[in-house]
């Protein structure tokens, strides 16, 4: 709840006091809409006039506002006004149901060149008499940086509703170009007032040239959640609600086989991606650099894709045949278990925390461990022998952190070295469900129980965490596999909705618009997946 009134709530909340008559309506029981103009905004107000509804200002005048066209168009509604810095051009489009969708296009025309230091949000939750003091609820997820532009929330007073909305930036690129703004943080706000504001510019506007300043779409559902697995499954069904609905840019064919030859090539021909220790080839831990030993987290990560290449195209690479000679030397007789750093191997230069052998970044121990246990499904007798070999270690080390890993840890004293990645920001919490991944695949290779068990006691970990569960979204990725497959082998639909939240948080880590400004023109970002929360 937002304990003082901001400048532009105040505001808002008296612009909304004085809405004159519709000028579109959409009557219905649940999610009504209606189009009202203020004495300085244009609203489209979705939900029930007595509870609790969205006010969405889809055009702003700081001065007068006046009407000089509307239309039906296009399913829609067009709207042409006058203010004191330029003519707008409005599209309202409202599809109805039970889980309605709403979108605004907002075009703006200089009549001069603006500047524009500041700028409202865009919604209002409001309750009884439209009054945006009237509601409470709750904000689930916004937009962190350059990711996708929204905002997912839930209204429980005066009545029940949540709603996802979404800014598509795509449609905004030519206006952060001109005005030399980024759209990184823009889409927020603390309750009631959520939404987007436009950022501030120094740079600005031309004139007469007409830009697109908004194009906003808000999907309502009337679900009521009990718990973050119910939430996370709204939030994937609204995401995609919008994400249909909305434009995307043309779809681009790579041919990858051909990028898989040349990556091979590469790591087999360069002396910037493999280097020999004590005889044997190792996948470099960092293009270029020699100055540290090899780490077994990097070379599976290269060489359990390139066998699978290898067996794709029916060849037998001698760099595949090389690293995987390799495997062994990473297993520590004296941890009992495989380590980061090839034991013996000194650090030539070592500035960071997890560049000593003894300190361990969580999600570092299981993933090896995790591309250790594929290589010994597909019948490597050694990497079975060195798996088997360090999961007593793997289950010790979850039990003694309950569950919940720390960002780096001792890997001899079990000591934490750093519990979190920042102050109040946890530590790696995903590394529960890769984990999980771990003992299924040892599960699947031993057949003891007490694997299935431990994967089931990681699983609860993740209950509760909501939108925070991510840490490293390769770890993410992880443990929804692994929910998935505590499924299937129980039969529980606790862990399918555990693999929504999962999901929900690499979704929620994404960058789906595309950046046709700046550097951005020279690559694609639609989708991009941004690898840390």
């Amino acid at each position: 709840m937002q304990t003082s009134m901001s400048p532009w709530l105040y505001e808002a909340r008296a612009d909304l006091k004085l809405l004159q008559e519709p000028l579109a309506v959409c009557p219905a029981t649940r999610f009504g809409f209606q189009l009202r103009r203020g004495k300085k905004s244009l609203w489209a107000l979705v939900g029930n006039p007595d509870g609790a509804r969205l006010a969405c200002r889809v055009a702003y005048a700081p001065g007068h506002l006046r009407i000089n066209d509307i239309a039906g168009e296009h399913k829609g509604t067009r709207i042409d006004l006058e203010t004191d810095y330029g003519s707008l051009r409005v599209f309202v489009a409202f599809e109805p149901g039970r889980e309605p969708l709403l979108r605004w296009t907002t075009k703006l025309l200089p009549t001069q060149d603006l500047q524009l230091p500041y700028w409202p949000r865009d919604v209002y939750v409001c309750g009884r008499q439209t009054d945006p003091l009237q509601s409470k609820g709750t904000v689930h997820t916004n937009q962190r940086g350059l990711r996708t532009g929204i905002v997912f929330a839930s209204v429980d007073e005066p009545e029940t509703f949540s709603f996802l909305y979404w800014q598509n930036f795509s449609a905004l690129c030519r206006y952060f170009d001109a005005t030399r703004t980024s759209p990184a943080d823009t889409v927020g706000g603390v309750w009631p007032e959520l939404g987007y504001a436009a950022p501030s510019s120094k740079v600005p506007l031309p004139k007469s040239r007409e830009e697109t300043i908004a194009d906003a779409y808000v999907a309502l559902t009337p679900q009521r959640y009990e718990n973050d697995r119910q939430i996370a499954a709204s939030y994937l069904d609204l995401f995609a609600r919008v994400y249909q609905s909305m434009p995307h840019p043309e779809v681009v064919y790579h041919h990858w086989p051909d990028k898989a030859q040349e990556a091979l090539r590469d790591m087999a021909f360069s002396p910037q991606c493999t280097y020999e220790r004590r005889g044997r080839r190792y996948a470099m831990p960092y293009v270029g650099d020699a100055t540290k030993p090899p780490e077994s987290m990097v070379h599976f990560t290269v060489l359990h894709p390139a066998r699978e290449y290898a067996a794709w195209g029916g060849i037998d690479p001698h760099l595949v045949r090389e690293l995987v000679k390799s495997v062994d030397s990473f297993f520590d007789p004296k941890i009992g278990a495989m380590v980061r750093w090839l034991p013996g191997e000194k650090f030539k230069k070592s500035s960071e925390d997890g560049q000593r052998h003894a300190n361990m970044d969580s999600w570092y121990f299981y993933h090896t461990l995790f591309n250790l246990s594929r290589l010994a499904k597909e019948g490597h007798s050694e990497a079975r022998r060195r798996f088997a070999a360090s999961l007593p270690l793997a289950m010790r080390i979850a039990k003694r952190f309950d569950y919940r890993w720390p960002v780096f840890f001792n890997i001899r004293t079990l000591e934490i070295v750093r519990a979190e990645s920042a102050p109040g920001k946890g530590g790696e919490d995903d590394v529960a469900g890769l984990y999980a991944l771990v003992m299924l695949q040892a599960y699947e290779l031993f057949r003891r129980r007490e694997y299935r068990a431990e994967a089931e006691r990681a699983a609860a970990a993740l209950s509760g965490l909501g939108f925070s569960l991510g840490y490293q979204m390769n770890t993410t990725g992880f443990a929804a596999e692994a929910m998935l497959r505590l499924w299937k082998i129980t039969g529980r639909q606790y862990y399918l909705e555990m693999s929504y939240v999962c999901l929900a948080n690499l979704v929620d880590n994404m960058w789906v618009w595309e950046c046709d400004y700046g550097w951005g023109k020279a690559y694609r970002t639609f989708f991009g997946l941004f690898p840390l929360r």
